[in-house]
């Protein structure tokens, strides 16, 4: 397992550019993780492995499982990423900081729970790395 990190926010000075390149980053690393989590189903399916290995079809059905899971929660993210992104622009038109707060505490909690999203997703390739490793053939 990778450390763990908790999240920390540092967004309440940020412009509206700011907080949408925040997003932006987002976007480019989900988008990222759509394209990668088929390929690491396709890889764990493909069986190039030792036949020798206790509890390996096990192992595998748990890692596609919790694959799925990830790819499930994908789209949502990216809707909430988009959404958001709309949203920031009635920002503009605030004029006292509840209206401020009430767009930074939105952005605040999506980017929890991407951070945790993507956190969660890296432990899940470590495990999957570490298990593949121990049972790929050694040419």
């Amino acid at each position: 397992m990778i450390k763990q990190i908790k999240h920390k926010t540092f967004s309440r000075d940020k412009s509206i550019d700011e907080l949408h390149y925040g997003t932006e980053k987002w976007s480019v690393e989900l988008d990222f993780s759509a394209f990668e989590l088929p390929f690491l189903r396709q890889l764990i399916k493909s069986y190039p492995y030792k036949n020798t290995i206790p509890n390996l079809f096990e192992n595998i059905q748990l890692f596609i499982k919790q694959l799925d899971k990830f790819e499930g929660e994908l789209p949502i993210l990216i809707k909430e990423i988009r959404n958001h992104n709309n949203q920031l622009e009635g920002k503009l038109e605030c004029n006292d900081v509840s209206c401020d707060d009430f767009y930074l505490d939105e952005y605040n909690q999506l980017s929890e729970n991407i951070f945790d999203y993507l956190q969660e997703y890296k432990n899940l390739k470590i495990e999957i790395y570490r298990f593949m490793s121990g049972i790929i053939p050694n040419p």
